[in-house]
Protein backbone atom coordinates (compact mmCIF):
# COMPACT_ATOMS: atom_id res chain seq x y z
CA UNK A 1 0.00 0.00 0.00
CA UNK A 2 1.79 3.24 -0.81
CA UNK A 3 2.03 6.26 1.03
CA UNK A 4 -0.63 8.56 -0.19
CA UNK A 5 -3.32 5.47 0.23
CA UNK A 6 -2.10 5.01 3.53
CA UNK A 7 -3.11 8.86 4.11
CA UNK A 8 -6.30 8.60 2.62
CA UNK A 9 -7.24 5.57 4.85
CA UNK A 10 -5.83 7.27 8.18
CA UNK A 11 -8.11 10.34 7.17
CA UNK A 12 -11.02 8.22 6.97
CA UNK A 13 -10.66 6.55 9.99
CA UNK A 14 -10.12 9.66 11.94
CA UNK A 15 -13.59 10.90 10.54
CA UNK A 16 -15.53 8.21 11.29
CA UNK A 17 -13.64 8.30 15.19
CA UNK A 18 -14.61 11.49 15.45
CA UNK A 19 -18.32 11.00 13.96
CA UNK A 20 -18.87 8.07 16.63
CA UNK A 21 -17.99 9.97 19.30
CA UNK A 22 -20.17 12.77 18.89
CA UNK A 23 -22.74 10.46 18.08
CA UNK A 24 -22.06 8.42 21.27
CA UNK A 25 -22.33 12.09 23.49
CA UNK A 26 -25.68 13.22 21.66
CA UNK A 27 -24.15 15.61 19.99
CA UNK A 28 -22.61 17.19 23.20
CA UNK A 29 -18.76 15.46 23.54
CA UNK A 30 -18.03 16.09 26.83
CA UNK A 31 -14.17 16.69 27.54
CA UNK A 32 -13.25 13.77 29.98
CA UNK A 33 -10.63 16.24 31.46
CA UNK A 34 -9.65 19.26 32.92
CA UNK A 35 -11.87 21.07 34.75
CA UNK A 36 -15.75 19.57 35.07
CA UNK A 37 -18.14 22.08 33.75
CA UNK A 38 -21.46 22.80 34.84
CA UNK A 39 -23.91 25.31 34.23
CA UNK A 40 -26.52 27.93 36.38
CA UNK A 41 -28.86 29.52 34.51
CA UNK A 42 -30.66 32.37 36.64
CA UNK A 43 -32.24 35.53 36.48
CA UNK A 44 -29.26 37.82 37.57
CA UNK A 45 -30.70 40.27 36.43
CA UNK A 46 -34.29 42.40 36.22
CA UNK A 47 -37.26 41.00 37.37
CA UNK A 48 -36.64 38.34 40.20
CA UNK A 49 -32.61 39.27 39.98
CA UNK A 50 -32.99 38.40 43.78
CA UNK A 51 -34.03 34.91 42.88
CA UNK A 52 -31.31 34.73 40.16
CA UNK A 53 -28.56 35.97 43.09
CA UNK A 54 -29.52 33.80 45.82
CA UNK A 55 -29.39 30.57 43.02
CA UNK A 56 -26.02 31.68 41.99
CA UNK A 57 -24.98 31.74 45.65
CA UNK A 58 -26.20 28.27 46.56
CA UNK A 59 -24.62 26.72 43.88
CA UNK A 60 -21.47 28.59 44.12
CA UNK A 61 -21.38 26.84 47.76
CA UNK A 62 -22.01 23.61 47.12
CA UNK A 63 -19.65 23.96 43.89
CA UNK A 64 -16.60 25.37 46.35
CA UNK A 65 -17.76 22.28 48.94
CA UNK A 66 -16.66 19.99 46.21
CA UNK A 67 -13.44 21.58 45.04
CA UNK A 68 -12.75 22.37 48.72
CA UNK A 69 -12.13 18.33 48.97
CA UNK A 70 -10.93 17.42 45.99
CA UNK A 71 -13.50 18.05 43.79
CA UNK A 72 -14.57 14.92 41.39
CA UNK A 73 -11.96 12.26 41.11
CA UNK A 74 -9.11 14.79 41.12
CA UNK A 75 -11.04 16.58 38.48
CA UNK A 76 -12.46 20.65 40.14
CA UNK A 77 -15.93 21.83 39.14
CA UNK A 78 -16.30 24.73 37.13
CA UNK A 79 -19.61 27.36 37.46
CA UNK A 80 -20.65 28.09 34.60
CA UNK A 81 -23.35 30.73 35.59
CA UNK A 82 -25.59 32.95 32.72
CA UNK A 83 -28.60 35.57 33.24
CA UNK A 84 -31.39 34.10 31.15
CA UNK A 85 -32.78 37.35 32.38
CA UNK A 86 -36.42 35.21 33.13
CA UNK A 87 -37.04 35.56 29.36
CA UNK A 88 -37.70 32.79 27.06
CA UNK A 89 -35.54 34.48 24.23
CA UNK A 90 -32.35 34.98 26.72
CA UNK A 91 -33.41 31.35 28.39
CA UNK A 92 -32.67 29.50 24.50
CA UNK A 93 -29.62 31.19 24.21
CA UNK A 94 -28.03 30.70 27.57
CA UNK A 95 -28.52 26.79 27.27
CA UNK A 96 -27.11 27.33 23.43
CA UNK A 97 -24.04 28.28 24.90
CA UNK A 98 -24.17 25.54 28.00
CA UNK A 99 -24.61 22.79 25.43
CA UNK A 100 -22.86 23.98 22.10
CA UNK A 101 -19.94 26.37 23.75
CA UNK A 102 -19.50 25.03 27.09
CA UNK A 103 -20.26 21.92 26.86
CA UNK A 104 -21.51 21.51 30.06
CA UNK A 105 -21.66 17.65 32.16
CA UNK A 106 -25.73 19.04 33.52
CA UNK A 107 -27.28 22.09 33.67
CA UNK A 108 -28.63 23.53 37.75
CA UNK A 109 -31.96 25.85 36.58
CA UNK A 110 -33.78 27.60 35.20
CA UNK A 111 -35.76 29.03 38.45
CA UNK A 112 -37.84 30.54 36.13
CA UNK A 113 -40.71 29.01 34.73
CA UNK A 114 -40.94 31.78 31.35
CA UNK A 115 -36.93 30.74 30.95
CA UNK A 116 -37.31 27.31 31.13
CA UNK A 117 -40.28 26.51 28.76
CA UNK A 118 -38.14 26.92 25.26
CA UNK A 119 -34.35 26.00 26.37
CA UNK A 120 -35.47 22.76 28.40
CA UNK A 121 -36.50 20.52 24.97
CA UNK A 122 -32.65 21.60 23.66
CA UNK A 123 -30.95 20.53 26.54
CA UNK A 124 -33.39 16.61 26.34
CA UNK A 125 -32.44 16.43 22.99
CA UNK A 126 -28.51 17.25 23.40
CA UNK A 127 -29.36 14.32 26.27
CA UNK A 128 -27.85 16.94 28.83
CA UNK A 129 -29.25 16.05 32.29
CA UNK A 130 -31.09 19.20 33.97
CA UNK A 131 -32.39 19.69 37.69
CA UNK A 132 -34.70 22.77 37.14
CA UNK A 133 -36.14 24.83 40.42
CA UNK A 134 -38.74 26.37 37.71
CA UNK A 135 -42.43 25.09 38.92
CA UNK A 136 -44.73 24.70 35.67
CA UNK A 137 -46.25 21.57 35.75
CA UNK A 138 -45.47 19.64 32.67
CA UNK A 139 -41.82 20.53 32.52
CA UNK A 140 -40.50 17.39 33.66
CA UNK A 141 -42.61 15.44 31.40
CA UNK A 142 -40.47 16.88 28.37
CA UNK A 143 -38.05 14.05 29.14
CA UNK A 144 -36.00 11.77 31.12
CA UNK A 145 -33.46 13.93 31.40
CA UNK A 146 -35.39 16.33 33.25
CA UNK A 147 -35.65 16.55 36.84
CA UNK A 148 -36.89 18.87 39.41
CA UNK A 149 -35.94 19.87 42.89
CA UNK A 150 -38.82 21.98 43.60
CA UNK A 151 -42.14 20.87 43.60
CA UNK A 152 -44.29 21.94 40.88
CA UNK A 153 -47.58 24.53 40.57
CA UNK A 154 -49.77 21.83 40.96
CA UNK A 155 -48.81 21.15 44.78
CA UNK A 156 -48.89 25.35 45.29
CA UNK A 157 -51.48 26.33 43.26
CA UNK A 158 -53.63 23.96 45.08
CA UNK A 159 -52.87 24.51 48.69
CA UNK A 160 -53.76 28.44 47.84
CA UNK A 161 -57.10 27.57 46.70
CA UNK A 162 -57.60 25.22 50.35
CA UNK A 163 -56.23 28.35 51.70
CA UNK A 164 -59.06 30.92 50.37
CA UNK A 165 -62.02 28.43 51.15
CA UNK A 166 -60.79 27.14 54.78
CA UNK A 167 -59.02 29.93 56.29
CA UNK A 168 -59.83 33.12 54.60
CA UNK A 169 -63.64 31.95 54.29
CA UNK A 170 -64.09 33.22 51.38
CA UNK A 171 -66.22 32.37 47.87
CA UNK A 172 -65.44 35.12 45.39
CA UNK A 173 -61.83 35.93 43.96
CA UNK A 174 -60.24 38.00 41.52
CA UNK A 175 -57.77 36.37 39.80
CA UNK A 176 -54.42 38.15 38.37
CA UNK A 177 -51.60 36.77 36.58
CA UNK A 178 -48.71 36.98 34.53
CA UNK A 179 -48.76 35.69 30.79
CA UNK A 180 -46.03 33.27 30.78
CA UNK A 181 -45.94 29.61 31.77
CA UNK A 182 -45.30 30.46 35.66
CA UNK A 183 -48.12 32.69 35.82
CA UNK A 184 -50.88 30.79 33.35
CA UNK A 185 -50.23 27.38 34.59
CA UNK A 186 -50.53 28.77 38.31
CA UNK A 187 -53.30 30.64 37.91
CA UNK A 188 -55.17 27.19 36.09
CA UNK A 189 -54.42 25.04 38.86
CA UNK A 190 -55.95 27.53 41.52
CA UNK A 191 -58.93 28.40 39.23
CA UNK A 192 -59.80 24.72 38.85
CA UNK A 193 -59.02 23.79 42.38
CA UNK A 194 -61.09 27.06 44.01
CA UNK A 195 -64.08 26.31 41.28
CA UNK A 196 -64.11 22.98 42.64
CA UNK A 197 -64.13 23.89 46.09
CA UNK A 198 -67.82 26.06 45.56
CA UNK A 199 -65.61 29.24 44.66
CA UNK A 200 -66.25 31.82 41.96
CA UNK A 201 -63.65 33.95 39.86
CA UNK A 202 -65.01 37.52 39.99
CA UNK A 203 -62.57 38.93 37.85
CA UNK A 204 -59.63 37.62 35.46
CA UNK A 205 -56.67 39.77 34.05
CA UNK A 206 -53.38 38.62 32.78
CA UNK A 207 -50.29 40.87 31.89
CA UNK A 208 -47.05 41.05 30.16
CA UNK A 209 -43.93 40.16 32.58
CA UNK A 210 -41.72 42.22 30.54
CA UNK A 211 -42.79 45.79 31.23
CA UNK A 212 -44.29 47.62 33.96
CA UNK A 213 -48.33 47.90 33.19
CA UNK A 214 -50.73 50.05 34.61
CA UNK A 215 -52.71 48.33 36.89
CA UNK A 216 -55.38 50.71 37.64
CA UNK A 217 -58.53 49.86 34.71
CA UNK A 218 -58.19 46.34 36.32
CA UNK A 219 -58.53 47.46 39.76
CA UNK A 220 -61.13 49.85 39.29
CA UNK A 221 -63.08 46.56 37.80
CA UNK A 222 -62.21 44.55 40.82
CA UNK A 223 -63.45 47.61 43.10
CA UNK A 224 -66.65 47.58 41.38
CA UNK A 225 -67.15 43.91 41.51
CA UNK A 226 -68.15 41.46 44.33
CA UNK A 227 -64.92 40.15 45.13
CA UNK A 228 -63.79 39.27 48.55
CA UNK A 229 -60.16 38.72 47.70
CA UNK A 230 -57.07 38.44 45.10
CA UNK A 231 -55.11 35.99 44.40
CA UNK A 232 -51.79 36.94 42.28
CA UNK A 233 -49.35 35.50 40.68
CA UNK A 234 -47.07 38.39 39.08
CA UNK A 235 -42.99 38.92 39.02
CA UNK A 236 -41.98 40.74 41.99
CA UNK A 237 -41.26 44.44 40.22
CA UNK A 238 -45.17 44.11 38.80
CA UNK A 239 -46.46 43.10 41.71
CA UNK A 240 -45.34 46.00 44.14
CA UNK A 241 -46.39 48.28 41.28
CA UNK A 242 -49.93 46.53 41.45
CA UNK A 243 -49.87 46.63 45.48
CA UNK A 244 -48.99 50.12 45.23
CA UNK A 245 -51.85 51.12 42.70
CA UNK A 246 -54.58 48.77 44.97
CA UNK A 247 -53.66 50.95 48.22
CA UNK A 248 -54.08 54.31 46.28
CA UNK A 249 -57.36 53.18 44.99
CA UNK A 250 -58.68 52.31 48.49
CA UNK A 251 -59.16 48.54 47.48
CA UNK A 252 -58.39 46.55 50.69
CA UNK A 253 -59.02 43.74 50.08
CA UNK A 254 -56.73 40.60 50.99
CA UNK A 255 -54.03 39.38 48.94
CA UNK A 256 -52.57 36.22 48.88
CA UNK A 257 -49.78 35.16 46.09
CA UNK A 258 -47.30 32.31 45.42
CA UNK A 259 -43.51 31.64 46.06
CA UNK A 260 -42.33 34.31 43.64
CA UNK A 261 -43.54 37.23 46.72
CA UNK A 262 -41.13 35.95 48.94
CA UNK A 263 -37.91 37.61 47.79
CA UNK A 264 -36.78 40.96 48.88
CA UNK A 265 -38.42 42.76 46.50
CA UNK A 266 -41.28 42.33 47.65
CA UNK A 267 -41.12 41.25 51.22
CA UNK A 268 -39.25 44.85 51.74
CA UNK A 269 -41.73 46.41 50.02
CA UNK A 270 -43.85 48.90 52.43
CA UNK A 271 -46.71 48.76 49.53
CA UNK A 272 -46.54 44.92 50.70
CA UNK A 273 -47.18 44.55 53.97
CA UNK A 274 -50.16 42.09 55.16
CA UNK A 275 -49.71 40.23 51.11
CA UNK A 276 -49.73 36.54 51.96
CA UNK A 277 -48.12 33.62 49.98
CA UNK A 278 -47.66 30.51 50.32
CA UNK A 279 -43.79 29.04 49.78
CA UNK A 280 -42.22 25.95 49.79
CA UNK A 281 -41.23 24.90 53.94
CA UNK A 282 -37.20 24.73 53.75
CA UNK A 283 -35.27 24.08 56.64
CA UNK A 284 -33.07 27.31 56.54
CA UNK A 285 -30.49 27.20 59.44
CA UNK A 286 -28.56 29.89 60.51
CA UNK A 287 -25.39 27.85 59.78
CA UNK A 288 -26.12 28.13 56.15
CA UNK A 289 -26.77 31.66 56.17
CA UNK A 290 -23.49 31.75 57.37
CA UNK A 291 -22.29 30.21 55.12
CA UNK A 292 -23.79 31.84 52.10
CA UNK A 293 -22.79 35.47 53.62
CA UNK A 294 -19.16 34.12 53.62
CA UNK A 295 -18.60 33.73 49.66
CA UNK A 296 -17.19 36.49 48.08
CA UNK A 297 -19.50 38.84 46.83
CA UNK A 298 -22.35 37.87 48.61
CA UNK A 299 -21.68 39.72 51.78
CA UNK A 300 -25.08 41.33 51.94
CA UNK A 301 -27.41 38.94 50.08
CA UNK A 302 -30.79 38.57 51.85
CA UNK A 303 -30.59 34.90 51.91
CA UNK A 304 -33.84 32.91 50.40
CA UNK A 305 -35.67 29.95 49.57
CA UNK A 306 -33.57 29.79 46.08
CA UNK A 307 -30.40 29.33 47.50
CA UNK A 308 -31.00 26.81 49.13
CA UNK A 309 -32.99 24.87 45.84
CA UNK A 310 -30.18 25.66 43.89
CA UNK A 311 -27.54 24.57 46.66
CA UNK A 312 -29.38 20.71 46.74
CA UNK A 313 -29.97 20.60 43.16
CA UNK A 314 -26.24 21.69 42.75
CA UNK A 315 -25.34 19.08 44.89
CA UNK A 316 -27.55 16.11 43.59
CA UNK A 317 -26.15 16.98 40.15
CA UNK A 318 -22.37 16.57 41.67
CA UNK A 319 -23.14 13.64 43.81
CA UNK A 320 -24.25 11.82 40.36
CA UNK A 321 -21.43 12.74 38.46
CA UNK A 322 -19.55 11.71 40.66
CA UNK A 323 -21.38 8.24 41.32
CA UNK A 324 -21.72 7.76 37.79
CA UNK A 325 -17.45 7.70 37.25
CA UNK A 326 -18.01 9.82 34.39
CA UNK A 327 -19.39 13.23 32.36
CA UNK A 328 -21.65 11.11 30.10
CA UNK A 329 -25.21 12.63 30.38
CA UNK A 330 -27.10 9.32 30.40
CA UNK A 331 -25.00 7.52 32.97
CA UNK A 332 -25.15 10.99 35.01
CA UNK A 333 -28.92 10.60 34.35
CA UNK A 334 -29.11 7.31 35.87
CA UNK A 335 -26.88 8.26 38.41
CA UNK A 336 -29.48 10.81 39.24
CA UNK A 337 -32.27 8.38 39.48
CA UNK A 338 -31.08 6.97 42.71
CA UNK A 339 -29.46 9.78 44.33
CA UNK A 340 -30.38 10.41 47.72
CA UNK A 341 -28.25 13.18 49.85
CA UNK A 342 -29.23 15.14 53.40
CA UNK A 343 -30.56 18.51 51.44
CA UNK A 344 -31.15 22.14 52.95
CA UNK A 345 -34.51 22.71 50.79
CA UNK A 346 -35.76 19.58 52.24
CA UNK A 347 -34.63 16.86 55.07
CA UNK A 348 -33.53 14.44 51.79
CA UNK A 349 -33.54 14.84 48.21
CA UNK A 350 -34.46 11.59 46.38
CA UNK A 351 -36.10 11.94 42.88
CA UNK A 352 -39.12 10.23 42.33
CA UNK A 353 -40.06 7.73 39.19
CA UNK A 354 -41.49 10.88 37.68
CA UNK A 355 -38.40 12.85 38.52
CA UNK A 356 -40.08 15.09 40.88
CA UNK A 357 -38.55 15.10 44.31
CA UNK A 358 -40.05 13.55 47.15
CA UNK A 359 -41.73 14.67 49.80
CA UNK A 360 -41.94 18.61 49.52
CA UNK A 361 -43.99 20.51 51.65
CA UNK A 362 -45.50 24.27 51.93
CA UNK A 363 -46.16 26.74 53.91
CA UNK A 364 -48.15 30.01 54.79
CA UNK A 365 -46.53 33.09 55.00
CA UNK A 366 -47.47 36.66 55.73
CA UNK A 367 -45.46 40.14 55.41
CA UNK A 368 -44.78 42.10 57.89
CA UNK A 369 -42.47 45.25 58.55
CA UNK A 370 -41.02 44.49 55.73
CA UNK A 371 -40.16 41.20 56.24
CA UNK A 372 -42.13 37.57 56.25
CA UNK A 373 -43.53 35.61 58.97
CA UNK A 374 -45.16 32.40 59.14
CA UNK A 375 -49.34 33.36 58.97
CA UNK A 376 -51.68 32.72 62.04
CA UNK A 377 -54.86 33.04 62.08
CA UNK A 378 -56.54 36.00 63.92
Amino acid sequence: MNKTLIAVVVIILLILGGWYVYQGQGGNAVDEQGPIKIGLSAPLTGQGASWGQNSLAGATLAVKEFNDQGGINGRQIELIAEDDKATPKDGVSVFTKFINIDKVAGIVGPIASSAAGPALPLAQAAKIPVIMIASAPQFTSLGEYMFRVYPSDSYQGNIGAEFMVNELKVKKVALMYTQNDYGQNLAKVFKEKFVSLGGEITFEGSYPDTTAPDFRTDIAKIKTSDSQAIYSVLYPANAVVSFRQLKEMKVNLPIMGADGYSGEEVTGNTFADGVIFGVVKTNMRDEFTAKIKSLTGFTDLQVAAPALFAYDATNALLTAIKEAGSTDGTKIKNALGKVSVAGVSNEMIKFGPDREVENPSFEIRVIKNKTSVPYVKN
